[in-house]
């Protein structure tokens, strides 16, 4: 699987993350100006970067929604693999000895198999809420009080999951960058 890089906002930062990052990724490059991420698009294009653009506005339901189906695409079927491999390395090790230990495999298929769980919760509860939204639309104060108490804490909910998700995932799995190379690596 190809791993893939999500960048929100078509500006000069943006690109400079993208190119320092996304060599040999799929960059899916997102912007409310659909325009601006075609011109970027066509730039890195130029450079020999493989991106997709989306028009995607963090303020509209159709767009959080689509960042849902992203991470579902993406971050549950990385964590799944990863899983497997681990699975299949503790069942290993019993085939050749029950002498062998396994508790570490053991203990990281747990606890991602639980953080995978949560995370399809969620990412359902997100859903729900972000469509939820759309009874409050005639009414701009309850419209964004309602995002704020009831989209953006499922939000942050679910970063937190798919957060510690990433910590427990090997590197060669995960199909986005950690914050770490995001952060250190530009």
């Amino acid at each position: 699987m190809k791993e893939v890089m999500i960048v929100v906002g078509a500006g000069q930062i943006s690109m400079a993350i993208a190119r320092r990052m996304g060599a040999g990724k799929k960059i899916i490059l997102g912007d409310k100006n659909i325009e601006n991420a075609k011109n970027i698009q066509k730039t890195m294009g130029d450079a020999g970067f493989d991106v997709e653009v989306i028009e995607m506005d963090l303020s509209s339901r159709q767009d959080i929604l689509k960042m849902i189906d992203m991470a579902k695409k993406y971050m549950i079927p990385a964590v799944t693999s990863y899983v497997r491999e681990l699975t299949d390395t503790a069942l290993a090790k019993k085939a050749l000895s029950d002498a062998i230990p396994t508790s570490v495999e053991e203990d990281l298929i747990t606890s991602l198999s639980n953080k995978l769980v949560c995370f399809s919760k969620k990412t359902a509860e997100l859903e729900n809420a972000v469509i939820g939204a759309s009874e409050y639309e005639g009414d701009v104060l309850a419209y964004a009080k309602y995002y704020r108490e009831s989209v953006f804490s499922v939000m942050t909910e679910l970063r937190a999951i798919g957060d510690a998700m990433e910590t427990e995932t090997a590197a060669d799995y995960w199909p986005y960058p950690s914050y770490g190379e995001m952060l250190y690596g530009v």
